[in-house]
Parts: structure tokens; sequence; C-alpha cells
């Protein structure tokens, strides 16, 4: 080996030899306590608290008695706004070495914060034993007096804090908020000054004096002071926001949109600025603008969501859902677990009336964010699309707990609890909304019916009268006025009512249909009709009095006039699925089956979930004996809505007459009895299942209480009959069996009775 090579190897050979002996040293127990508590203070230099909590316990675990490393644990969990880790490393802390004041401040102030004012003048008599003049124990001395009011006492703390330190604003602050408190405004007004002349550049110290004089109406000097703050940080983005924020309070609009364009002016990289001055366009009513400050920010940050999110909510209000769904699935392509992204996806669902997916969603964002007021909100919304009304009911409940003020919830919660019958509640939920805002007119409205549905007249017309107090010009005071007047008998006075509703808003459909109803009461079929023609002449466009008119017409048999009227509500609004069921169920009556099925399947083309129309389509083919169609459309119906009583009880007829699906047909037939107990169809049905069923003693139970309830049906005569001639009870089903022949010697089912008849002879 040449001279050369060996001088190569050595010069490898030596640092090998060094990192040899190095290794050791760099793993000792204090070299790697120096390192974590360095990471620790760097992180906490940069305000990334979680990093430096990390560090510092990582120096616990190494020295688990280090008082000064437990005290600085302490304040990180402090400013990441975990207040129980905090209180446990300063309690650790001052267990330790009960020298560290600082802790011991930091703990007296976490004890009062737990209202614990006991524990935290312990800590306060300990450090001012220790250190009579030390300010920031004087601080917390005077914040305990706060707490246990004695305001005298808290103000000659607050001085001694001052006296020992005058550099400490803090003192200054509460001091000067002590004086607030005795309404010594001047005293007030000179500490806050004095604290900006202590800290010039305080933003904190600023805001504080800006506040004093927004509360004393003192806007300009506010002004002057919100715009020294500006001058003093010109870089800073969020001083022109505040001071934008000022002016957007006071409706100068166009000074406020000035200082957030500044905002973003001084920083055109922060995304928070440009959604704020969209935030501002959209409570200015310029929502074009607002679009255009949102897109900039997502030019502005290809992977920004915040901003994205802005736009999909705004698109998905203004029903643009393919603009939305676009936006939503590029935020969820950036973070598939964005809960921003799941709950607008939610929202997406709900507004396209898909509430399974829906649901999936708002139950996976509330699992992230189980107290989001929001999510439970559109959840409960959800469930109601479901006709899921009992959970529904929970969640708007839940929504309302987490946010009591948020009236839109407590409205609709108050609804439904009105709608299924459960009053009081209504009632307690109306009165809540009205202790936070008494103007609230569907709140009266609310109590209103409620008190109608107790048969409290009284009540119920308070609240009217208070309403109409409120709201003079307010067409729904009329309206419920009208109604109460009707449940007192005063039908003179309740016409005048209603009369008023319809002159405020003429196309409101509500009153008219009550006048209408009083009409024809009173056998005065020609009056309302005249009075329908009299309001179209007012409002020629809408098409609900067409509808309306063509019915009473087809009542008084003007079949002509009558599907004109139809037509014509067709004709002025072609998306409205009912009109056609009415049209179709006018052809029915008129036995155009032919045009019956055209209308009613022209309604399902413009909403697939219209009951009405499955259901009218499945009576025409059960009676034009299409028995499999008539139960494909009567099953349709009760996939729409499960409970909906016709469809089943006819359903489950068929199934029973058929002799098939008998446990089906005995189960639907239950619920409809269950829904309508004292309907005798209900009872006729289920009766005829027990017979097909062979239970024969039970089914003479419910049909002979529908006999009871419609002694002139032949057919319910019939079945008694065959009943009882099951049964063995020969003179009973004679004479069931002749009284229905009686009544129609033709019914479906006299063939079997008259062969049953001569049987028995």
């Amino acid at each position: 080996m040449n001279l050369k090579e060996r001088k190569r190897l050595a010069v490898i050979f030596i640092p090998l030899v060094l990192l040899l002996f190095m290794g050791p040293l760099g793993c000792s127990k204090e070299a790697k306590k120096e390192r974590h508590w360095n990471r620790g203070e760097k992180y906490f230099s940069e305000n990334k608290f979680k990093e430096a909590i990390i560090e510092y316990k990582n120096v616990l675990q190494l020295e688990p008695k280090d008082a000064k490393n437990r005290y600085k644990l302490g304040l990180a969990h402090l400013k990441a706004g975990q207040f129980r880790e905090a209180f446990s490393e300063f309690s650790k802390c001052v267990e330790l070495d009960g020298g560290l004041i600082d802790a011991r401040v930091y703990l007296g102030n976490l004890y009062l914060l737990s209202k614990d004012s006991k524990k935290a003048r312990e800590q306060a008599e300990i450090i001012l034993t220790k250190e009579p003049n030390n300010a920031s124990g004087h601080l917390l001395m005077s914040s305990i007096f706060v707490s246990d009011r004695e305001l005298e006492k808290a103000i000659s703390e607050a001085k001694k804090a001052i006296e020992q330190d005058p550099k400490k604003v803090d003192a200054y602050l509460q001091l000067a908020n002590l004086y607030l408190s005795k309404k010594d405004f001047d005293q007030a007004e000179k500490t806050f000054k004095e604290a900006v002349k202590v800290d010039e550049k305080s933003i904190q110290v600023r805001y504080a004096l800006v506040g004093f004089y927004r509360m004393m109406g003192k806007n300009k000097l506010a002004e002057t002071e919100l715009m020294e703050v500006t001058r003093i940080y010109p870089t800073d983005p969020r001083v022109f926001v505040t001071l934008g924020d000022f002016y957007f309070t006071l409706k100068r609009m166009e000074e406020a949109e000035k200082e957030y364009v500044k905002a973003i002016e001084v920083d055109p990289k922060n995304i928070t600025s440009r959604l704020h001055l969209g935030d501002f366009y959209l409570l200015w009513g310029k929502k074009e603008k607002a679009l255009e400050a949102y897109q900039k920010g997502v030019d502005s940050d290809s992977k920004n969501i915040p901003a994205r999110a802005k736009l999909a909510e705004i698109y998905l209000n203004d029903r643009q859902y393919d603009k939305a769904a676009e936006l939503i699935a590029k935020i969820l392509e950036i973070n598939p677990k964005s809960n921003e992204g799941i709950y607008l996806k939610g929202r997406l669902y709900l507004a396209k009336k898909e509430f399974n997916e829906a649901i999936t969603f708002f139950q996976t964002y509330l699992k992230e964010d189980p107290k989001a007021s929001m999510g439970h909100y559109y959840l409960g919304l959800a469930h109601l699309g479901n006709k899921n009304i009992q959970q529904a009911k929970n969640e708007l409940a839940e929504a309302v707990k987490l946010n009591p003020d948020w009236t839109e919830p407590r409205l609709l919660l108050a609804d439904l609890q009105l709608g299924t019958g459960a009053v009081d509640l209504a009632i307690e939920e109306a009165q809540e909304i009205l202790k936070r805002d008494p103007k609230s007119a569907q709140a009266h409205l609310i109590l209103a019916n409620a008190y109608l549905q107790k048969r409290d007249v009284l009540k119920a017309n308070k609240a009217i009268d208070n309403l109409i107090e409120l709201a003079p010009n307010n067409p729904l005071a009329y309206y419920q006025k009208g109604r109460v007047l009707l449940a007192q008998k005063k039908e003179k006075e309740a016409l005048a009512q209603l009369e008023r509703a319809l002159s405020l808003q003429p196309n409101f459909l509500e009153p008219l249909n009550l006048i209408v109803a009083i009409d024809l009461q009173n056998k005065e079929n020609r009056k309302a009709i005249n009075r329908v023609e009299a309001q179209i002449k007012v409002s020629p466009e809408n098409p609900y009095f067409y509808n309306m008119l063509g019915r009473l017409q087809a009542y008084n048999r003007e079949i002509d006039k009558a599907e004109a009227n139809y037509k014509k509500s067709i004709e002025l609004n072609p998306n409205v699925s009912m009109f056609y069921v009415s049209l179709g169920s006018f052809y029915a009556k008129q036995n155009r089956m032919e045009k019956a099925i055209e209308e009613w399947n022209s309604a399902i083309q413009k909403d697939p979930n219209s009951v009405a129309a499955y259901m009218g389509l499945g009576v025409i083919y059960d009676l034009q004996k299409k028995y499999d169609k008539a139960k494909d459309y009567y099953q349709k119906a009760l996939k729409i809505d499960p409970k909906f009583a016709p469809a089943a009880n006819n359903l489950a007829y068929l199934y029973a007459d058929q002799g098939e699906n008998i446990d089906e047909a005995l189960n639907l037939a239950q619920s409809v009895k269950e829904q309508f107990p004292e309907d005798a169809n209900a009872s006729d049905t289920l009766g005829w299942i027990y017979y097909k069923k062979n239970i024969f003693s039970r089914a003479i139970v419910y049909l002979k209480e529908a006999s009871e309830k419609t002694s002139d049906n032949p057919i319910i005569r019939y079945h008694l009959g065959m009943a009882y001639y099951k049964d063995g009870k020969k003179e009973e089903a004679k004479q069931e069996l002749k009284k229905a022949l009686e009544l129609d010697p033709k019914f479906p089912g006299a063939e079997e009775a008259k062969a049953t008849l001569k049987e028995m002879k």
C-alpha cells in the first residue's frame, strides 16, 4: 500500500473512529434530555404547541421531577386550550418546587376559571406571602375579589399590581373594566388610555379602548384608534378586516369594502381575507361579487377547501346542483375525510331528495363533530323526508339543545309536535321562541293552532291578537283569527277576517277554502262558485283557484265547466301533480276510466311519489278486475308511504279474496285497524281475512262491527253471513245473506250467497 492510499484510508478511518466514540455520548440521558428540551422550546417559540407538548413529555420520561419542564409543559397545554392537562402540570410543578411563583399564578387562575375561589385564594396568599410585591399575585387576588363581588377590594388589588409593575398592561385593563362595573366611565377611559401609553403597539390594549368607545357610543374615537392600529401594523391583514367589520356594523358598506380589499392587498396569499370579503358581499346582497371573491380564493390555492365549500353552499342554495356536486367532489378528492365535504355531500343528497344517502353522510359528519347543531338539523330534515317523524324530532331537539337561540329548528320541531298531537310540547317550543324573539309571527301562529287543538279558544284568540298587533298587515293572522272565530261559531265575524286575509294576499288559498266550505255547509253551492269566480278575476293566473272552481262545479254537476277549469289549472302550471290527480278523479267519477288512467300516469310523471295517483290507478284496475295491476299500484303507494291506510286496506282485501299472502294481508289489515279503529271498511277487511284463515268466531266479531256501522252494504252483510254459516250459525247466516241479496241482487259474491242459502234449505 503506497503512501497516498494510506493517507486516503486515514481520512476515512478517523471519522469512523470519532463516530464510534461519539455514539454513546450522543445517546446519554442528559444529551437526549437537552435535545428534546431544545426542540420543545423551538416549537413553543413558533406557536406549535402540540409539537412542543410531545417534546416536553419526552423530557419528563427522562426526568419526571424536572419542575421547570413541567411548568413549560403546563404553559404549552394552556396555549393549546387544554386546561385540564395544564392544571395537572402546574399542580405537579408547585409540588416539586413551591418557589415557582409563575406556576402558582397560572394555577390560581385555573382554579378561578373552575369557580373555586377558595383554592385560588390559597395560591394568591402563598404568592403574596413569598413575594409581597408580586404584581401577578395582586392581579390574581383582584380577580378573586371580582368573583366574590367585592368590587372595592378588587380595585385596590389591581392598583397594587400597577404600583408593583407599571408596565403590566393586564392590570390596567383589569382596573379599567372594574371602573366600568362601577359605571365610573371617566376613570375607565383614563385607565384604558394609560394602558395604551404603557404599550402603544399592543393590539389587545387598543382594541380594549375601542370596545370602551363603542360601548359609550363614541364611534369617531373608536374609528381613530382602529385606524391607528392599521398605521402601526400596515402589513397585517387582520387589522384591516377589524376596521372593515367596524364600518360594517355602522352600515358604512363602501368603507367596509375598502378595508376588506386592503386586507387582501397587504397579503394576497391570505385566503381568510378573501373568504371574509365574500361573506361580506353575501350579507350586502351582492352574490355575484361574493362568488368572485370565493373563486379567487380557489384560484389562489388549488387545494383550498374552505373557499370551495363557500362556493358549493351558494350553489346548493341556488339549486345549481351540478356546480355544487363538482365542487364537493373536488373537496373530497383533496381530502376524502374532509368533514366540510362530507357535510356538503349530505346536503346535496338532501336537496335531491335522496334521503337515505343524506342520512348516511350526516351521520358520518356528526361522528367527527357531534356538537354541530347544523348537522343535527339537516339530519332531522333527512329523517323527515323519509317520513321518520320520531327520528326527525330527536335530531331537531338535539340541534335546539346545542344552539338554543337558533329559531329555525325550534319552529320546525314545534310544527312536528303539533302535527303529531304533542300539543303541550308544541306550546313549550313556541313559548321558548317568543322568549328570544317576541316578534316571531310563526311562533304566535303555532301557539294559536296549538290552543285551538286544545279547544282553548281564549288563549288561541290572545295569541292571534298579539300577532295582529305586531304585524297588522300579515294575512296569516287574519286567516287564523277567522279559524278561531269559527271555533266560537261566530260565522259572520269569521268570514270578515277571512276576507281581510284575502284582501291583503289575493293569492292566499286557505282562507278562500274556508269561505267556500262555509258556503257549502250552508248548502249555498252557487254562492261558493261565485266567490271563487270573483277571486279569479282578482288573481287570474292562480292555477289553484281554477282547480277549486273545477271541484265546486263538478260537485254542482256542471260537468263541462268543471272539466274546462281542471284543464285550465294544468295549463297555468303543468308541473303540479295534484292537478292531474284532480282531473283523473273527475274522469273516474264520470266513468271515463281511460282518461282517468291517462291523467294519473301524468301525475306520476310529474311526481314519482304521488301516492294519490298510484292509489287511483290501483282502484281502477281493481274495479276492472285486473288484480295483478291493482296490487302492483297499491304496493307502489305503500312503498312511498307504508302507513297509507287506503292502499293497505285494499291490498289486504285483494290478498284475502284471492287466498294469497294471508299472513301479510293480516299484518296490513291490523295496521289499518290500529290507525282507524272506527272505520267499517277496516273492520270488514280484517274480518274477511280471519274468515279466509278459518278463524270464524273472530271473523264474526269484526264483520258484525262493520255491519253495525254500515248496515246497507251488501258485501259486508254477505261476508258476515258466510262467517255465520261456516261457524254453524245457520239462522244468522240466512238472515245476513238474504239481506245482502235484498240490498243488491248482483253484488260480487251474490251467486255464492244464493248457493249457500239453497244449501241451508
